[in-house]
């Protein structure tokens, strides 16, 4: 009986669809009448906008993570009404810029005011303000072109040996269309930069200006298959490298990510992709830096840190190589066995005692994230330790002290290293480690 009812129900409505025409023809003087007579009403008032300014603010500040972008984004359609307000919250101090939070202030730049765009850049110029990421980005995304006769031409180029990467990547982008000789040698020496992100984004700016021969630094990197323990970071540089190639060339010769790396219809793909890109010339020589490398094995303890004011760090101590730093092809640091032993033995030690725990501060500003290989898995046990911009000084458990301690000890503090990565590498680690964790004794 129910299914009868049903069929009967949409049969009698298709065969009235005339007489249902005609009925709506006949309200339609009647709603066209409601609709002029609700006109004057449905603008808002200016307290309603208002309201609406203040609810899509407290969103793009304090909502959940899915909510905070678009609320941001909403703010723009109402223009110098929300900017105005905007202004009122950030105040003339970095340091109250940072109640805006990541969200909002990575579209500041799109409200094309200047007296925001100077405070932006007031804030982006101090090294402790920590969402120094997302004001580079909205700066480069709306600077003027051509940029070299504009007062932010230099204050670009000083961020290009920023500590941040992400940074480093919007001074790229805004310096695109530069015209400079000095800066062209500049954004060629991003391809030799300590982060893959930043060597990709100094190829696609060299590509855009006419070398196609950048386009190998991508093409090596759609070779990779590293990975950093749990981290598969050969694949996300496949990923973004075959995004940005794709919008570049026109064929990739059939090149899958749903395949390996190393499968051999894959590697005859990019052999076809450089002889089109060539011809008869002879292919540019990579750094060994932007290489692909073979997986290491052996990986004792690994310790990856990132953070909004002191950038990332990448470190493993492994059973055969020594100290490894950075992902993709890493910097080898020889080191003696029984420092790495120490290291192995003090961090199985904690992991016993921790197990795969998280201790978490607001999380979204700093991390320090412990991966320790047990003797008898094949699984690292994770522990993690995350905060927000405010310090949290006992936030890491005292028990990794000691191997906090450890690892620095075997870190060299090199200042004229051959490879960026080691650079300094020893304060770096020890800065970025007190930031998120507190002093280690």
């Amino acid at each position: 009986m129910v299914r009868t009812v049903i069929v009967t129900r949409r049969r009698s409505a298709m065969s009235s669809s005339g007489i249902l025409l005609c009925g709506l023809c006949s309200l339609a003087p009647v709603m066209g009448r409601a609709q002029e007579t609700a006109a004057p009403s449905s603008a808002p008032s200016a307290s309603d906008t208002e309201a609406a300014i203040e609810r899509a603010l407290d969103r793009a500040r304090t909502g959940s993570p899915a909510v905070r972008p678009q609320a941001a984004r909403r703010l723009l359609q109402w223009g110098s009404l929300a900017a105005e307000r905007v202004l009122r919250e950030m105040g003339e101090d970095p340091a109250q810029l940072v109640r805006l939070g990541p969200d909002l202030i990575a579209v500041l730049g799109e409200f094309h005011d200047a007296r925001i765009r100077d405070r932006l850049w007031s804030a982006t110029l101090k090294p402790d303000f920590p969402y120094r990421g997302a004001a580079a980005r909205t700066l480069a995304g709306t600077a003027a072109a051509p940029i070299d006769p504009s007062p932010e031409c230099a204050r670009f180029e000083a961020l290009l040996t920023d500590v941040l990467p992400e940074v480093r990547v919007a001074a790229a982008d805004a310096l695109k269309s530069t015209g400079r000789a000095d800066l062209e040698r500049r954004l060629r020496g991003l391809l030799e930069d300590p982060n893959d992100r930043v060597r990709r984004k100094a190829a696609c700016v060299i590509f855009d200006r006419g070398d196609r021969s950048a386009a190998f630094w991508l093409l090596e990197d759609l070779r990779r298959c590293d990975a950093f323990f749990e981290l598969d970071t050969g694949r996300s540089a496949r990923t973004e490298s075959l995004q940005l190639l794709q919008g570049r060339l026109s064929d990739l010769g059939g090149y899958d990510l749903g395949r390996s790396a190393a499968d051999p219809e894959n590697l005859a793909a990019l052999q076809a992709v450089q002889e089109l890109i060539l011809g008869n010339d002879d292919p540019p020589q990579l750094p060994r830096i932007a290489l692909a490398a073979v997986p290491s094995t052996g990986d004792l303890v690994g310790l990856e840190v990132r953070s909004c004011r002191h950038g990332e760090l990448f470190l493993r101590w492994n059973a055969s190589g020594g100290l490894l730093v950075g992902t993709g092809n890493p910097a080898a640091v020889a080191l003696p066995v029984a420092s790495i032993e120490k290291i192995a033995a003090l961090a199985r030690e904690a992991a016993a005692a921790l197990g795969d725990r998280h201790f978490f501060g607001i999380p979204g500003c700093d991390y320090e994230q412990l991966y320790v290989m047990p003797e008898s898995s094949d699984r690292p046990i994770v522990i993690r330790c995350a905060k927000g911009v405010e310090p949290l000084p006992d936030l890491r458990p005292q028990l990794l002290n000691p191997l906090m301690s450890a690892m620095l000890s075997a870190v060299p503090d090199e200042s004229a290293a051959q490879d960026p990565r080691l650079v300094l590498l020893r304060s770096r680690l020890a800065v970025a480690l007190s930031a998120i964790g507190g002093p280690i004794d």
